[in-house]
């Protein structure tokens, strides 16, 4: 039977990637904790970690009991803070995988408030457009726009839909005509035309653009500095200072829903349960389902 004391093990060496600082966080010698790996590989009946010249990697059978064996040291945790009268403390590293432009406008601007406030967490941004595989704990939390239907995840929409209009920088508003015919566009390029973000822009403005890019991040900035006219969401819109919204085209919403994933063995380990809650926060109420 698996104790506790060997999982408290196997997370030490995942998390520091080698026996000596498994050793280091445990404030054990490095040949006990060797020692005790081996065993429980025994009484698993296979390997944990594959030994590498670069260090220790885990196995698959690794990767899939990783989400149990952070809801056993959650539980082992509550208990110690139980007994104290304490609350539990939101500690660790969480991996949060999200877009870029969700990443840029959105969380960035809110991160300072709430990492001084948590002073023993660490957030790990994995900005891009990949979808990451949340069952092999490559990411803790995922930011997506299309609901899971596969693996052992927890989601929950935190958006309905997102309202899109049109903006372009005070100074190109201020030596431009802005009649719709007028406008110099940024847009999506052929790459990626199956965007929903692409088939909006096609539908409102139905005009190639004079300037394409495969970053709504790059096409945003490109707008600030005066080179065009841009359809984005409204609720990245907060830079009143330097852009100002179009009267047309009007502003439509965009069918796209905004989920937070997780795994479901993780999703209310205090680490997680934070990061969860404070991005859910920063998009709105929940929608209704």
């Amino acid at each position: 039977m698996v104790r506790w004391d060997d999982l408290a093990i196997l997370l030490a060496v995942h998390r520091g990637g080698s026996l000596a600082a498994a050793a280091e966080s445990l404030r054990i010698d490095a040949s006990t904790v060797s020692r005790r790996l081996r065993a429980a590989e025994r009484e698993l009946g296979s390997r944990l970690f594959d030994r590498t010249p670069d260090g220790l990697v885990p196995t698959d059978l690794l990767l899939r009991l990783l989400p149990h064996a952070e809801q056993a040291e959650a539980a082992a945790l509550a208990v110690e803070a139980e007994a104290a009268g304490e609350e539990i403390a939101a500690v660790g590293r969480v991996r949060v995988a999200l877009a870029d432009a969700f990443a840029a406008y959105l969380v960035a601007p809110a991160l300072p408030a709430f990492l001084d406030a948590r002073p023993g967490l660490t957030l790990d941004l994995l900005v891009g457009t990949e979808l990451v595989d949340l069952s092999r704990r490559e990411a803790d939390i995922a930011v997506r726009f299309v609901r899971p239907t596969r693996g052992d995840l927890v989601a929950k929409r935190i958006a309905a839909s997102g309202l899109y209009g049109g903006f372009v920088s005070r100074g190109y508003a201020a030596t431009h005509d802005l009649a719709p015919s007028k406008l110099h566009w940024i847009g999506w390029g052929e790459s990626k035309a199956h965007l929903p973000e692409a088939q909006l822009y096609r539908r409102l403005v139905g005009r190639p653009p004079r300037l394409e890019c495969d970053n709504l991040i790059v096409q945003i900035e490109a707008a600030r500095a005066g080179a065009g006219a841009i359809l984005m969401p409204a609720a990245f819109g907060g830079f009143e200072e330097e852009i100002v919204r179009l009267e047309a085209p009007p502003p439509l919403e965009l069918d796209m829903d905004v989920w937070l994933v997780a795994h479901r063995a993780i999703r209310h380990v205090p680490r997680v349960r934070v990061v969860w809650d404070w991005l859910e926060s920063l998009v709105g109420p929940p929608a209704e389902p």
